[in-house]
Parts: C-alpha cells; structure tokens; sequence
C-alpha cells in the first residue's frame, strides 16, 4: 500500500471517530400532552410534543380511534424545535390517536404514536393502568417507521 493510500485511509477513519455519538442516537419523545394512555375530563385544546432533541416536525394527525384522522390544519414545520404546540378543533367523547412524523438534524426521520381518551364524565384526569401503558410501548412506543432511505 502506497503512502498516499494510507494517508487517505487514515483520515477517512479520523472523520468517522470525529462524528459525536450522539448524533448517531434517534430522536426520542420525552412527554405529551395529553399523556399517552391517559384519560382527561376536559377536552384538550392542542396537544403538547416534547422531544429529547431539536426535531423538525413534518406530519400530525388526530383520530378517533378506527376513523379517518380528522382535519387539524396542520402545516409542517421549517425550524427545528424541542417543544411543540399542535391546535386541536373541538373534539367529541371517545378514544384518540395522535400519529407524528419529525426529521432530526441528521436526516433522519421517525413515526411514533401515541392514545388518550376524552372521557367528560371521568371523575378526575387520570393515566390509565401502568399495564396498558407497558403494553402500548411494547405495541409500538419505540417504531422508527420511515428511516428517510437509510440516510443515517
């Protein structure tokens, strides 16, 4: 192997060393608003995303559970961004889903999911049973859906 060889070798494998761990680690929800699993007495206005990182977020629909996602007027996100506030219309009893798409600085994107119920009649907002949350994560907490092509 020649020397010119080597030198381009050994500084390919010094920028890939140079390159922060935690730029290789995946975007991660911290909390919502409503609470995954949770059951809230006052229909919620907007829901609350937080996030472990600056994320872009691209998609966010609301559902009832089993229907079409329902007409938020959601309109993607340019700036990058740890929190996010997403408008709800005035939303009816019933159990909701709340699907997101975000792109983190390095390309890459996830889908996650989340449910909560509105329930008026519930005596106070509470979180449903430590089982049905551990079963929701199990069910897809951790989905990274779309990877972007592998753009990593």
């Amino acid at each position: 192997m020649n020397r010119s060889t080597m030198i381009k070798i050994v500084s390919v494998l010094g920028l890939m060393l140079s390159v922060p761990v935690q730029s290789l680690a995946h975007v991660a929800l911290v909390s919502s608003m409503p609470e995954n699993g949770s059951i809230v007495n006052v229909a919620p206005g907007s829901i609350m995303l937080e996030f472990t990182e600056e994320v872009r977020l691209l998609k966010a629909t609301v559902s009832v559970k089993g229907d079409e996602a329902m007409d938020i007027g959601f309109k993607p996100v340019a700036k990058a961004e740890k929190h996010f506030m997403v408008a709800l219309p005035s939303l009816i009893q019933g159990d909701y889903l709340v699907n997101w798409t975000v792109m983190g600085s390095d390309g890459h994107r996830m889908e996650e999911s989340f449910s909560f119920t509105f329930d008026p009649t519930a005596s106070t907002t509470m979180a449903h049973s430590a089982e049905h949350g551990a079963a929701h994560s199990a069910a897809g907490g951790d989905s990274h859906g779309d990877h972007g092509g592998g753009d990593h």
